[in-house]
């Protein structure tokens, strides 16, 4: 039981990440104004370096392939950033 904590824990932290990330994606789109952009931008591209790193150890750690479908760790702000400038 103590090699499935150490999974499920990430499990859990990965669904937190990703659950910051669609919550930011979401104000972002509500946001106007550079500085206010920007600043979401940062902080959306800051969780998803966290997502991509804990995707990486889950992976590590359970030796599957990253799930499919998953974001690159800066497409989500990329596309956000496109769309608002």
């Amino acid at each position: 039981m103590s090699d499935s904590t150490p999974v499920t824990d990430l499990e859990t932290r990965i669904a937190d990440v990703r659950d910051n990330i669609r919550e930011l994606t979401e104000q972002a789109t509500a946001y106007s104004g550079g500085a206010d952009e920007a600043r979401t931008a940062a902080r959306i591209a800051e969780q998803e370096a966290l997502l991509a790193e804990l995707l990486k150890d889950r992976e590590g750690q359970s030796g599957s392939a990253l799930q499919a479908g998953a974001s690159s760790p800066t497409s989500v702000a990329a596309r956000l950033c496109s769309s608002l400038g």
